[in-house]
């Protein structure tokens, strides 16, 4: 049977986040200054080398701060052999390269070459002060979603269409207005940071899950309905 048609209005749903999994802290984690970046996969498009880069520049500038990164993404190399899978590989041979040629000092720069398990997450999540996208592409980012929910402060690239689910504040054109937006986050006193908390949870609890589970069935249903009456 041929498929039917769209109906007039097509929903356009972000995917959720499981705001029961991921629960806000009422305070930042002690000590405080703690950056966290994830990347499923570690590929050109998440722009890890920019991140690292990034990161380095901010400490040459505020490093009197206890500033430290957490990057955590799958770093296992690829064997099949595709012209994707070579140019990945050499991606993250150049990261590995700009990570030692740095020299972090101890306690700044902390790698995590495997996915944390979903038990795991939540709870580190929660553990973010900030929240680094360097990506030039995503589409909804849930694992940076799960982090604000927990109360991380995002500073995100200014990719095409980020400003549709983050406000303005948020965004930062170049890596540059992203260090100079982390030093003013660090530069905020504890009750503005505990405020800051509260307003990036209440902005994801739009992106409830069940609710985005229930519309989408809802939607599902109405198109059901409108098949049968053909």
């Amino acid at each position: 049977r041929p498929l039917p048609k769209l109906p007039r209005k097509t929903l356009i749903q972000s995917l959720g986040v499981d705001l029961r999994r991921f629960i806000a802290l009422p305070e930042p984690v002690t000590p405080e200054y703690h950056i966290i970046a994830h990347a499923m996969w570690i590929r050109p498009v998440k722009r890890i080398y920019e991140l690292i880069q990034t990161f380095h520049d901010l400490l040459q500038i505020d490093g009197e701060k206890p500033w430290k990164l957490t990057l955590v993404g799958e770093w296992e190399t690829t064997t099949a052999g595709t012209h994707n899978s070579l140019a990945r590989d050499e991606y993250m041979r150049a990261c590995r390269e700009l990570i030692t040629e740095l020299k972090f000092p101890p306690g700044r720069f902390f790698l995590k070459q495997q996915n944390f398990s979903p038990e795991i997450w939540p709870q580190f999540s929660r553990e973010a002060d900030i929240y680094w996208c360097t990506s030039w592409r995503e589409s909804f980012g849930v694992s940076m979603a799960e982090a604000c929910a927990g109360g991380a402060y995002p500073l995100i690239n200014q990719y095409l269409g980020a400003d549709k689910l983050y406000p303005k504040k948020y965004l930062c054109k170049t890596p540059g207005e992203m260090v100079r937006k982390t030093i003013e986050w660090g530069n905020l006193s504890q009750l503005d940071k505990r405020r800051e908390r509260i307003v990036i949870r209440k902005h994801i609890e739009k992106y409830d899950a069940r609710v985005a589970a229930k519309n989408i069935r809802l939607f599902l249903e109405q198109v059901q309905e409108g098949y049968r009456k053909r």
